[in-house]
């Protein structure tokens, strides 16, 4: 992002380690003195109000839940800024009953994009695009994770432990054409006079 943009990186996260892995890969790419990392939750980002250009939450907004996610973030940014974040959603009107049975679990608030779309709208975002991501992209991250497994297997690690894994493996084979990730470019609009938003 630094690389990209040139601009200044907060990267936010609870976990130290993965902070600390930010500013290796920073000092490694050399754009170090422009990124800065902070051990804080996203739901309490320690930023100034309307001073952020960019927010970017890649698979992880649902942590704390879009509908908050929209509410917590948009006073966030700049006159022109904008949020890109992605959401784990049904793309199909009529998910299939294994796809439902195995988010209603993994995730109860999963909803179609156009759920989604609305909800951007009421919290009171414009949308400037949303892009499925492809299938490749699961691909991707299900091919190392299912050479990992049999990796763990091997070293004996408990088949409960996995069992989940492998599952939802199983579950992206057989019923990922109801479900993707969709990446959302969003803008505040300008709030009404006297006017509220708010996520119904």
């Amino acid at each position: 992002m630094a690389q990209f943009t040139g601009g200044s990186v907060l990267a936010v996260d609870v976990h130290r380690p993965f902070l600390d892995a930010v500013q290796v890969r920073a000092r490694e790419a050399g754009v170090a003195d422009r990124v800065s990392v902070r051990e804080a939750r996203m739901e309490d980002l320690p930023v100034e109000p309307a001073t952020v250009d960019l927010i970017w939450a890649e698979g992880s907004a649902y942590l704390m839940g879009f509908d908050d996610a929209l509410v917590a973030w948009r006073g966030l940014l700049a006159p022109e800024g904008v949020a890109v974040l992605t959401e784990a959603e049904y793309v199909t009107d009529e998910p299939s009953t294994g796809a439902r049975t195995f988010w209603e679990a993994a995730y109860p608030a999963m909803r179609t994009t156009a759920e989604n779309v609305a909800a951007c709208q009421r919290a009171g975002w414009e949308v400037l695009g949303t892009y499925l991501l492809p299938s490749s992209d699961w691909l991707e991250y299900y091919g190392p994770m299912r050479l990992r497994v049999e990796e763990l297997r091997a070293e004996g690690v408990d088949e409960g432990l996995l069992a989940p894994i492998v599952e939802e493996i199983r579950v992206r084979q057989l019923y990922g054409r109801d479900y993707g990730y969709t990446g959302y470019v969003l803008r505040p609009r300008r709030r009404p006079a006297g006017g509220e938003y708010g996520v119904g």
